[in-house]
C-alpha cells in the first residue's frame, strides 16, 4: 500500500499515487513514464517495441503492426482529418514487381473526391474486362 505521501521505489523506478485521479504514477525519478488505474493506461512518452504491436483481443485483432515486416492490418477504416493527405509509397527498387496496389477482395474500389475532382495524372488499364 503507497501511502498518501508515500512512494515505493526500486533502483531508479519510482511508484507514486495520485489520488486526485485514482492511478498510479511510474516514473524514474522525478519524471513520469505513465500512469495506472484499473482500466487504463497512459504513456506520457514514446512508445517502442521490437516485437509486433496488437490492438484488440486475441482472436478478435482489429489493429496490428508486424515487427518483422511493418506490415500493418486493420479491421476498421483509416481516416485523415490533415488538410492535405497521401498514401505514398516510396520503395528505391525500381524493379517491374514494385508498385502500388489498391484492391477489394469482395467489392469495387472507389476513388472519389465529394467536393472537387481526382487528378489522374496517367491511367492504364489491362485485362479482359
Amino acid at each position: 500500500t503507497i501511502t498518501s505521501a508515500g512512494y515505493v521505489e526500486v533502483e531508479s523506478v519510482r511508484i507514486t499515487h495520485d489520488s486526485a485521479n485514482s492511478k498510479s504514477v511510474v516514473g524514474f525519478g522525478a519524471t513520469d513514464v505513465f500512469h495506472l488505474s484499473a482500466t487504463d493506461v497512459s504513456m506520457l512518452g514514446t512508445l517502442s517495441s521490437t516485437g509486433n504491436f496488437d490492438v484488440g483481443a486475441p482472436g478478435g485483432r482489429k489493429f496490428s503492426v508486424a515487427a518483422g515486416s511493418g506490415d500493418v492490418t486493420t479491421s476498421g477504416d483509416v481516416s485523415t482529418s490533415k488538410v492535405s493527405a497521401a498514401i505514398k509509397h516510396t520503395s528505391t527498387d525500381t524493379s517491374s514487381s514494385s508498385g502500388l496496389t489498391v484492391s477489394s477482395v469482395k467489392g469495387y474500389v472507389v476513388v472519389r473526391s465529394d467536393l472537387q475532382y481526382v487528378d489522374v495524372e496517367s491511367v492504364r488499364f489491362t485485362g479482359a474486362d
